[in-house]
């Protein structure tokens, strides 16, 4: 299965290079007969659209565009460049240059008083807070940008701080708080047919069920947003259903199916490089090796995942490896490893918390 899996992420990659290759000459032909400032407009348009299955690519349309846009003196769309570019350093795991293009985003709003762009980077930093463990922080700043968007009367920048919201209130176990948001954003875009943002409101609520140990509704929606995924050819959004599926399999004893599923989810993460949901899929699939009783296929994973969160530099998401590779050396009964990944990942809690009360003293 190790041998075969590692086949099959090699081919996925080879042959995404070369979609890829396609996906960028089509743009070259597009920009090239355009004037500086509809290349500006294309570029950030691809950015944008293309951060899920080709955030290489995206980074470097961005980058293109900010360098065009300092060219030309077209400062007004530099807050909306810096912003798109952080977003997708965000979801690659790459959080120092996502608060470095964050902050350069919200100084430039300010600046050039784009108060859209302002919400945004409010937001945006308050995600990035959240996936560092600053979950206080990242409701404060969340709640800033989403006064702003309910001041312009801003239905998807409302929408998008509702998201980080539902998802902030689920990681404090307030449910109820957690589904009031989540369904405020699932409104919001079946009002303005934004289906992309319906069906990712739909994950978030999804693992709320779940935490609700209602696996059954959690398990229809999965089913449903996978398939709406499927019709659309969209990768990432299928990558986090299977991940869900296999967690309820996996919280069922149904390992076997846990591991297909989970498998699919890393080879799909792996071919488009999502380094944060590639971190998950690891400990995933070492955990779900260890319940299988093949411990050293678990151990080359788990240790795939300690290598990974070294690069990614979260205390977060050390604390999640740290926790699984406990749990995982647990399962094996090696308990002087237990112990001490347990007392590696109660050191990283304890630095989340220290981060947190040193934020909390800066000016934001």
């Amino acid at each position: 299965m190790k041998s075969l899996t590692a086949k099959i992420i090699l081919l996925l990659i080879l042959s995404s290079s070369i979609y890829a290759q396609d996906v960028w000459q089509d743009l070259e032909k597009k920009v090239k007969p355009l004037h500086d400032s509809d290349k500006i407009t294309q570029y950030l348009e691809f950015t944008w659209k293309n951060g899920g299955d080709h955030p290489q690519l995206s980074i470097k349309a961005g980058q293109i565009a900010l360098r065009l846009i300092e060219q030309n003196e077209l400062y007004s769309k530099k807050p909306l460049a810096l912003n798109y570019l952080g977003v997708i350093h965000r979801n690659l795991g790459n959080y120092k240059d996502a608060l470095l293009y964050f902050s350069k985003g919200f100084e430039a709003s300010k600046q050039y008083n784009d108060k859209t762009q302002l919400a945004y980077a409010y937001n945006n930093l308050g995600s990035l807070h959240r996936l560092m463990g600053n979950g206080s922080l990242a409701i404060e700043q969340t709640f800033k940008g989403l006064n702003i968007f309910e001041e312009l009367n801003d239905s998807a920048g409302i929408a998008f701080c509702s998201l980080n919201l539902g998802v902030l209130y689920t990681n404090q176990k307030n449910y109820t708080k957690a589904i009031e948001y989540l369904q405020k954003v699932i409104n919001i875009r079946k009002r303005i047919d934004d289906k992309p943002g319906e069906l990712t409101a739909q994950l978030r609520i999804a693992e709320v069920y779940f935490e609700l140990a209602d696996y059954d509704k959690a398990y229809s929606i999965y089913l449903y947003i996978l398939d709406e995924h499927k019709k659309r050819n969209e990768a990432i959004g299928m990558a986090f259903a299977y991940g869900g599926i296999s967690t309820i399999f996996f919280t069922r004893g149904n390992y076997n199916e846990a591991l297909n599923y989970r498998l699919k989810s890393l080879e799909i993460n792996s071919k488009i490089n999502q380094q944060v949901a590639i971190l998950t899929d690891y400990c995933q699939v070492a955990l779900i090796h260890a319940r299988l009783n093949d411990f050293s296929t678990g151990k080359s994973f788990i240790d795939k995942a300690i290598d990974l969160a070294a690069t990614i530099k979260s205390f977060y998401f050390s604390f999640i490896v740290y926790d699984a590779a406990a749990e995982f050396y647990s399962l094996q009964r090696d308990f002087q490893n237990a112990f001490n990944y347990s007392e590696m990942a109660a050191q990283m809690k304890d630095s989340i918390r220290t981060l947190e009360r040193l934020e909390k003293k800066c000016p934001n």
